[in-house]
């Protein structure tokens, strides 16, 4: 867990080209005005309500209650204010060109379906 002046950030994961954290903003608390230079930041509330505003770019303010989101794309500052507690999720991703990857935008190989286990199944899980 990391303390900030707003509150405090927790990361889940952190990946060369991939981030989550957990954010926990208290009532008032705002981030500075910054920007990420490469990375997306997407950011999702799950409880509270939370202003995004982007001043430079877009000159706009976003309203975020539980179960919305927002994306900001790379070099558009922007900061956070939370009007109440506010907890949220942010994701952080760099932009890969996929033209020259070596493999298709749909990427998975199922070896079967998902579903629901019977009640035998609770115990064990007898794959």
């Amino acid at each position: 867990m990391i303390s900030k002046l707003w509150g405090e950030s927790i990361t889940i994961l952190n990946g060369p080209n991939f981030e989550i954290h957990r954010i926990v903003v208290k009532r008032n608390g705002y981030s500075s005005i910054h920007m990420h230079k490469y990375k997306y930041n997407a950011i999702y509330v799950e409880s509270g309500l939370l202003y995004v505003m982007t001043p430079h770019l877009y000159t706009r303010q976003y309203k975020l209650g539980p179960g919305k989101n927002i994306v900001i794309p790379p070099e558009c500052m922007h900061r956070f204010i939370a009007i109440d507690e506010t907890i949220a999720f942010e994701y952080y991703w760099v932009d890969v060109d996929r033209s020259v990857l070596d493999y298709p935008i749909d990427d998975i190989i199922r070896e079967d379906v998902g579903g629901i286990f019977s009640d035998r199944h609770s115990e064990t899980y007898d794959f």
